[in-house]
């Protein structure tokens, strides 16, 4: 979470090459009355300035977050405040999440719920951001030169090994010009999509 990012995590993270550059911090919302609603420690603008110093300190760093759109509340103008907030923040990826009403919390309690439809065509709005945003990260790699960590045969295409990089990107690679499994591989990309390179 947010608050559990502290100065002295970040410096570690920065000043350890075996520590991978990918934190996957859950924002939830960008809205501050749906952060407020579920019950949230930090505020969007708390979120710009943790994203801020991480960048500062960890200039490649992908950043991965969880959103649940449809909470009880939230109204057209919550989501495209949420919606704005993921592309200012620019995310590697967003796991996105219809809010799904469940006996004894106390969401499930409040006023406002917002309709199963509403719910499914926000989600999908955000998996297409989620899809552009990861588009351009993995384009902002292309030419540069990567370590991956060589995992197994490509799941996509023939005669290719895949693995990641330490921002957690997916990579496939020619097989026959690139080490075995659990072997680290110097790579130049050399195109990307928005599920790797």
């Amino acid at each position: 979470d947010p608050h559990e990012i502290s100065d002295a995590l970040i410096e570690v993270i920065a000043g350890n090459a075996r520590i991978c550059r990918h934190l996957h911090i859950p924002a939830q919302a960008g809205d501050d009355g749906i952060l407020r609603a579920m019950r949230r420690r930090n505020s969007a603008a708390d979120y710009f300035e943790l994203v801020d110093r991480l960048r500062r300190a960890l200039p490649d760093l992908a950043i991965t977050t969880d959103i649940i759109v449809g909470f009880p509340g939230e109204t057209d103008t919550h989501f495209q405040a949420t919606y704005d907030f993921c592309t200012a923040i620019g995310f590697s990826k967003i796991h996105v999440f219809p809010y799904s009403r469940r006996r004894g919390t106390r969401a499930a309690t409040m006023p406002g719920h917002v309709e199963v439809a509403v719910r499914k065509e926000r989600a999908q709005r955000l998996l297409e951001l989620s899809d552009a945003l990861a588009l351009s990260y993995h384009k902002s790699l292309v030419g540069r030169p990567l370590e991956v960590l060589i995992e197994a045969p490509s799941d996509k295409y023939a005669d290719y090994m895949q693995g990641l990089t330490d921002t957690y990107v997916r990579v496939h690679m020619p097989a026959g010009q690139i080490a075995e499994p659990g072997a680290l591989a110097e790579v130049v990309a050399t195109e990307a999509f928005s599920d790797g390179l």
